[in-house]
Order: structure tokens, then sequence, then C-alpha cells
């Protein structure tokens, strides 16, 4: 799943977000029109917001307020992503993502606290998560051919095999 920053301040989000729940956001580590590979994602308690987890400018992951982007790709570039369930000691209440991510809760909180152990592992997955993602301008090749001496140029998916945009020339 691939992300694009619309946003690089808080302040500038429509509709502003609460200033009470989120008060302990100071700096965002994004740049805004970059494309970001999502490794996870939850959906907060409360007020159902979304969190992508992506690696930021300061090449450490982090999690991030889905309002600070438009969905670029939406597949998951994993076939095997979990879903987990929040705990009470959770402030998310679902998680998505590799499988250690939502089903070891530790590691989840770990992540997010930077521990070292943790971050190692997330690395690892990254790794696997990144040799499976490609852009989607990679995913099409333009294919020519003649049919009845009309010559047809359309785009074709690699991956799907499906056809867009024919044209008749």
């Amino acid at each position: 799943m691939r992300v694009q920053c619309i946003y690089s301040s808080y302040k500038d989000v429509v509709p502003p977000l609460d200033p009470e729940r989120y008060s302990y956001i100071s700096e965002l580590y994004l740049i805004r029109a970059k494309e970001y590979v999502v490794y996870g994602l939850s959906v907060l308690k409360g007020d159902g917001k979304i969190l992508y987890y992506i690696i930021d400018e300061t090449g450490r992951p982090r999690s991030y307020i889905s309002d600070l982007f438009d969905i670029v790709d939406s597949r998951f570039t994993i076939a095997d992503w979990h879903f987990g369930l929040g705990t009470e000691q959770h402030t998310v209440s679902f998680i998505f993502g590799y499988e250690e991510f939502v089903k070891t809760r530790l590691h989840f909180e770990g992540v997010i606290l930077q521990e070292t152990e943790d971050l190692e592992r997330f690395w690892k997955w990254k790794e696997i998560i990144d040799k499976q993602d490609t852009h989607p301008e990679e995913e099409w090749e333009m294919v020519k051919t003649d049919i009845d001496g009309v010559d047809i140029t359309f785009k074709r998916n690699r991956r799907t095999g499906e056809y867009d945009d024919f044209k008749f020339v």
C-alpha cells in the first residue's frame, strides 16, 4: 500500500484535528507530495482515525494519521497481512500488518516506542515488504499491434494481464 503526503503540518488538515486529543503531536517528518509505503495500519479507539505506519524523513518507522495522506495504491504488498483486535491497554481498536506486528502486542508497542530489538525485526519485515512492492507505473507496459491494417496501442498490466487505454491509429 502506498500513500502520498498532502499536508506537512497538522495545522493544515481539513477538517481540523481535535487539539485536545492530538496535543502531543509537535512535528511531522514528512515531505508534501512524497509517496510512502505503508508497513502497517491501525484504527484508533474513540474517533476511529486510521494511523499509517511508514518510514518518515527521520528514517524511522512512525505512525501518522491518514488525514495527512491520499491513497496512491490501495493494494497490500504482502499477501499474508494479518488483522488483530486491540486490547484494553491499547489505544487502537484494530491493527493490520505483518504477522508479528499484529499478533505480538509487545512487538507492536516496541516499534512505536522505538525499542532496538523490535526495530531490528521491523527492518527485516520491511525488506520483505519492499521486495514485493512496485510502483503502479512499473506494472503497465505499452503494447502495439496491427489488426486488419489498423494500428492499435494499449496498456497491459504486467501483473494481471488486464488491458486499459486503447488507442486506434
